[in-house]
């Protein structure tokens, strides 16, 4: 289940005259699907590429990119994959050769700071299509025009520190994962750790799990007291070296809330995006609020 945009924009005429296939769940089951698909439709038409996340957001799960990339080179279409929730200083996406084109949104922990908007596409040297992509990007005249002057000077400034505050975020995040992921209050909690075996053979040697996390809490917590009480900053993005917070389900598909259900996205899930704080700063937040949260003690299951 991808984020809100990179369904939505993809699924636009504009950009996808001939329409696109949609595998919400990316599962095992979702890769048979797409083989049958593909079989089916060999010789009669052609794919572009196929998109998805490592990890996902908001459910941090993985696709089997192996299996995917095999389906590429026999199918003859390009892997895109964004990495903006992994970031590529914890997952190996290139050299590995696993992706044709990497995208990531520069604006959220590259920067940090949430003053400046950009992203990057990176295409593979190792890859037939990522070097063709090259070939083909070479030809705009404008390939550097998109950036505002402004938005480039705060990224290579912000930036710099991006090595150090990726390491410090990834220990917290862990340490902070373990610690709801034990909570008596707390439901289910999505991170990679828990959630997606794979992320582990894109991982590199020195990566982490990446700074997001997902939780959705047992029916004896208020979900918007606990919300309200959580004394962190609140937001929809992502990436800040503050911790940010969101009810994401509630802000990215409250129009749709059957369609995220039925893609095992609970409408009271919470979004956590860690920042640059002490582990022991958020753990003592997170604990008052969620037991200023509690309506009645937890019946026994």
């Amino acid at each position: 289940f991808p984020y809100l945009d990179t369904l939505k924009l993809c699924s636009r005429r504009e950009f996808s005259p001939a329409g696109v296939e949609f595998f919400g769940k990316g599962d095992g089951a979702d890769l048979e699907l797409l083989k049958r698909l593909l079989q089916k439709r060999a010789g009669n038409k052609r794919w572009s590429a196929l998109f998805t996340e490592v990890p996902s957001n908001p459910l941090l799960q993985c696709p089997d990119l192996e299996a995917l990339r095999v389906l590429a080179d026999e199918y003859d279409f390009c892997l895109v994959v964004d990495d903006t929730i992994g970031n590529f200083l914890n997952v190996d996406l290139i050299d590995s050769g696993l992706a044709d084109a990497v995208c990531t949104s520069l604006t959220k922990l590259v920067s940090g700071r949430g003053d400046a908007m950009a992203g990057s596409v990176v295409v593979n040297p190792n890859t037939e299509k990522g070097r063709w992509m090259k070939e083909d990007m070479a030809k705009d005249t404008d390939a550097f025009g998109g950036l505002h002057e402004a938005d480039a000077s705060a990224m290579v400034h912000n930036s710099r520190d991006f090595p150090e505050r990726n390491s410090r975020i990834n220990e917290t995040s862990e340490r902070l994962a373990d610690f709801l992921h034990g909570h008596a209050d707390v439901e289910t909690v999505w991170y990679p750790k828990f959630v997606a075996p794979l992320y582990s053979k894109y991982q590199k040697e020195t990566g982490g799990f990446g700074g997001l996390i997902s939780i959705h809490l047992h029916p004896h917590i208020c979900q918007r007291t606990f919300y309200d009480t959580l004394n962190v900053a609140k937001g929809p993005s992502l990436g800040t070296n503050f911790t940010l917070v969101c009810p994401y389900t509630l802000l990215a598909h409250y129009h749709e809330l059957d369609f995220a259900i039925s893609y095992n996205v609970p409408p009271n899930l919470i979004r956590i995006s860690v920042g640059l704080e002490d582990f022991d700063e958020l753990k003592e937040k997170f604990s008052f609020a969620l037991k200023k949260s509690r309506l009645h003690p937890k019946l026994p299951s």
